[in-house]
This record gives structure tokens, sequence and C-alpha cells, in this order.
């Protein structure tokens, strides 16, 4: 292990002491016996991804961008100094923005991440609470410049 910091689950055919003691002293994170269930392998699969999300980002309080101060914690920004006041769901995605600044991401993505949908449904509420931001961010929300949409895929904040 070169710091990788990829979970390892490894899946083996024999419950054996002595192979679940060196796989985990190789670097095995988790260890998973012949037959399994795929929805176990997934649920293990998800829980090392979270955790080695929430490892990585510190925790973010404000951004500053194009004249705007964003407090996180307090879900407020000041724009030409006025305080305007975010609801708890733009706060969070505006947070999700900023951390995945000037990646392309997908209306199903935001629902799992901002929502917390597990699976993406056909839903407006994703474009209706981005116009809404935009209404708060945007010098013009009718032609934005901070949160771009990308046809055909989802939006890209530029902030």
């Amino acid at each position: 292990q070169r710091n990788v910091e990829t979970p390892l689950i490894v899946v083996a055919d024999q419950d054996l002491a002595q192979h679940r003691v060196a796989i985990f002293k190789a670097g095995g994170d988790d260890y998973l016996l012949k037959p399994f269930d795929l929805d176990e392998l997934e649920a293990r699969i998800e829980a090392r991804l979270a955790r080695l999300v929430r490892k990585k980002k510190p925790d973010l309080t404000s951004y500053e961008f194009a004249g705007v101060r964003v407090d996180f914690d307090r879900s407020e920004m000041i724009r030409d100094a006025s305080v305007i006041q975010l609801s708890e769901r733009e706060n969070r995605l505006l947070r999700y923005f900023v951390e995945n600044r000037g990646k392309t991401i997908s209306r199903s993505a935001l629902l799992q991440r901002v929502w917390g949908y597990r699976y993406a449904s056909l839903t407006r509420t994703v474009d209706v609470h981005i116009l809404r931001l935009r209404h708060k961010i945007e010098e013009n929300p009718k032609d934005p410049r901070l949160i771009v949409t990308v046809p055909g895929f989802g939006y890209r904040f530029d902030g």
C-alpha cells in the first residue's frame, strides 16, 4: 500500500482466522465470505466510500465568489451589502456545488447527495431549487454564469 486510500474489501471462499488476519495485516478493510448477498456487498462498499468521503472533506464553513460571501453555518450570504437567507436545501445544494466546483454534476447525483434519495426519480425539484438559488446568487439569473446548465447532463458551478 503506497498511500492508497481506496478501500479494499476481500471476498474469500474460506473462513479461516489466519487468512482473515493476513488480509487485515496486508491492508484489507473488510472481509466477506462466499457465497454472499449482492445487497450486503453493495452496502459494505457504500459504507466504506462514505467514510472515505467524510474523512477527505474538511468542514466548509464559508466561501467567497463573484462578490458574494456565503456563511454555511448561518445559511446566509452577503451580496451588495445585503444579507440573504438561504433555505436549508439551498444551503446544502450550494455547499455541494462549492465542494465540487468546476465539475459537471448530474441531476441524479444531486438528488442522491443533497436530497438523500437512494434512487433518482423523475422530478423537477433539482431544477426548481437551482432556479431559486440562481435568483439569489446570479447577477442575471436568465443568463447564469455561476451555476451553468450542461445540456443533457446536469449542472456545473463556476464560482
